[in-house]
């Protein structure tokens, strides 16, 4: 369902083809930049995330996106996406020829210029050039009215949002303060979500460092996808016989618990009877997991794939196609921070967005309202520092696209756990697995 089909049929593959081509005119950088030199050439490509080329038809992209640009244009081939545009989120090198139609519109709403494209003739006949230019004047219209509802914030606002933007990066600096630190429970039949939400935050506690052991101490099982595990048949394996040693985290578990130690710092959360932060708890750990670890591997370790504080990876070797959560969670999400560029203030705030999350039923009217109060003042919040950090032209593009990362994970994490309920209904679960990970990732 992933993979886009054709309006029309193609008579040629030669718009697929990311080689880049001779027939485009010699100085289409140039006239892509708009200016008469040169600009500084920008290291990555916003559509795919790959080594960008420069600036092509007005946005940073490789030899591939724009000659993937160019060619739809040249012989006007229109696709479409078979899975409603969900997901043009994760374009990503990897995973660019999946849905040539998401991979287009990211073209078009990063801004290339189909009027820079010298190698398009007739431009005013081309019904793709006029398709593009029509979208392209629809989200510079929606920019702006967008723009121009957040500028005007008077000076006390401006505080109030400068002053939540230091509380949640003090907040995130303890929470991998606790990711390094020596609590390091290990799985077992009592490590419950009722006991990880046993009194308060132990983000307060100074446990210390782990010590770091290199190398890291290797994965106790062989690493297998979750999807290839469900296809054959694969039960999880049996639990060590040996003890781990006291520096080896299961990090598939304790993230989990780090994370829950950092909701509960929250006022929000414990404005909550028991059975709502229970089901709040289980729709926002996983995703704020993944992009606190995401996060860190980007930015600290300045990796390509989700590595620990303890230098430990989740997933060894080269994937499989069939592995697309794994890759998901491991890979596609940090190309997406790439893309954007994301600060520290930034996700952040998109982390604290994440952790108010007011869609499930057993929410009653007055604490769903206080989630979605909480949650459109992180919004905000992010709102004005993104504008004031990046201006009123690429501001309201960076806005939607971390806002559209949140939908994006949402959809991954629920597929990840519709895949764990087949995986326990089949009897592949394993005897060791503890109950904090089985709440967490029940649906």
């Amino acid at each position: 369902a992933m993979y886009a089909s054709w309006i029309q049929n193609p008579d040629s593959f030669d718009v697929l083809d990311d080689t880049p081509s001779t027939s485009g005119s010699p100085t289409e950088y140039e006239e892509g930049n708009g200016h008469g030199k040169k600009a500084e050439s920008p290291k990555i490509c916003a559509i795919c995330g790959d080594e960008a080329s420069g600036l092509n038809y007005e946005v940073a992209s490789c030899y591939g996106c724009k000659s993937f640009f160019r060619r739809c244009l040249q012989i006007q081939k229109r696709f479409v996406c078979n899975n409603e545009g969900q997901c043009k989120a994760v374009i990503s090198k990897a995973a660019r020829l999946r849905c040539r139609g998401c991979r287009f519109d990211r073209c078009v709403e990063l801004g290339m210029n189909p009027l820079a494209v010298n190698a398009v003739k007739d431009k005013d006949t081309n019904k793709l050039v006029h398709e593009v230019l029509r979208r392209q004047r629809q989200l510079a219209k929606q920019a702006s009215s967008f723009s121009s509802a957040l500028m005007p914030i008077s000076k006390p606002i401006e505080c109030r949002y400068d002053r939540i933007i230091e509380e949640m990066l003090y907040l995130d600096e303890a929470h991998q303060r606790l990711r390094r630190s020596q609590f390091n429970p290990h799985a077992s039949p009592t490590i419950s979500l009722d006991w990880v939400l046993l009194g308060p935050s132990r983000m307060s506690i100074d446990f210390g460092d782990m010590p770091i052991v290199y190398p890291p101490p290797p994965l106790h099982h062989p690493f297998v996808p979750m999807q290839i595990r469900i296809r054959d048949r694969i039960p999880m394996p049996p639990k060590p016989l040996e003890p781990p040693a006291p520096t080896f985290k299961k990090w598939v578990m304790v993230d989990l618990i780090y994370t829950v130690e950092w909701l509960k710092t929250f006022d929000f959360f414990h404005r909550l009877d028991e059975k709502e932060k229970f089901q709040l708890v289980k729709n926002v750990t996983q995703m704020v997991t993944i992009l606190t670890a995401a996060f860190y591997s980007y930015e600290v370790k300045g990796s390509d794939v989700t590595v620990m504080p303890d230098g430990q990876y989740l997933i060894e070797g080269e994937l499989p196609r069939e592995a697309t959560i794994e890759r998901a969670n491991n890979f596609d999400i940090i190309e997406r921070l790439k893309s954007i560029r994301m600060d520290r203030k930034e996700y952040v705030l998109l982390k604290a967005i994440m952790a108010c999350d007011p869609d499930h039923e057993c929410f009653c009217p007055e604490s769903r309202q206080s989630l979605q109060n909480q949650r459109e003042l992180f919004t905000k919040s992010l709102m004005s520092y993104v504008l004031a950090r990046r201006g009123p032209t690429k501001g309201p593009l960076a806005v939607t696209q971390m806002l559209s990362l949140l939908t994006w994970q949402k959809r991954v994490v629920r597929k990840h756990k519709d895949l764990y309920v087949l995986l326990l209904a089949l009897n592949l679960g394993g005897p060791w697995l503890p109950p904090v990970m089985l709440e967490v990732y029940s649906t």
